[in-house]
């Protein structure tokens, strides 16, 4: 057989091994066609992605969603596109190591649990009852931006923040983690601030940090406040 034969067909044993992997990656948009509510696959395109988001998918809300009773789990990725929403009382979102919610718009649920990255964009707004990122989790909250929760924010991940930041009870920073203030960002916590000796708190130029109680277990230099 000629060695061009034999090219060729090893070029098209590698294209066909390479198909799956491209048509693995799907993105699934949400025109609330019919109405709100997430679990109406009328209201998706091409198709209704379900609750959970495999790996390399991505969904992207582009009007006014509302789901309830259940939790978005994200392996792949979240957009909340500009001048979107996503409303829930009692619904959750988890982002896993490998998944990314990345709003642009407005959020309102009841807990975001963060293994992987959140990104609060610039001019967004995000609302809970508690938030949560674990360790390697990285938090963005951009210029501009607000995250506000009612309860407590746990971050034992990198959480950097350059917009306003309000906390309603305690915030925790833990496990060798990292909260950055960065230049003229806002931080109000309501509640006390607690961080692990092996944490830090930094305070960028031109940033606040205000706390209505007094803040635990600082230790040397792991600590850096300015108020």
């Amino acid at each position: 057989m000629k060695t061009s034969t034999l090219l060729h067909i090893a070029s098209l044993t590698f294209l066909i091994a390479l198909m799956p992997l491209a048509n693995f990656a799907k993105d699934y948009h949400f025109l609330g066609s019919e109405d709100r509510m997430y679990v109406n696959p009328k209201n998706w395109y091409p198709a209704y992605p379900g609750t959970q988001i495999e790996e390399g998918d991505r969904i992207i809300i582009e009007g006014s969603m509302v789901y309830d009773g259940f939790m978005i789990d994200l392996a792949g990725s979240m957009e909340i596109a500009l001048g979107a929403n996503v409303t829930s009382a009692d619904g959750e979102v988890l982002i896993r190591p490998t998944g990314k919610l990345s709003n642009f718009g407005e959020l309102k649920v009841r807990g975001i649990r963060n293994f992987g990255r959140f990104i609060n964009n610039v001019s967004s707004s995000t609302h809970l009852n508690f938030f949560s990122a674990q360790r390697a989790a990285i938090t963005t909250n951009m210029a501009s931006a607000s995250l506000i929760t009612t309860g407590d924010l746990v971050n034992a991940g990198t959480f950097n923040n350059y917009g306003t930041c309000s906390v309603g009870h305690d915030l925790f920073n833990l496990n060798a983690s990292t909260f950055n203030q960065m230049q003229h960002a806002k931080l109000g916590v309501r509640g006390a601030v607690q961080t692990s000796p092996d944490s830090s708190l930094n305070h960028g130029p031109s940033s606040t940090f205000q706390t209505a109680k007094e803040t635990a277990q600082q230790s040397g230099s792991a600590f850096s406040s300015r108020r």
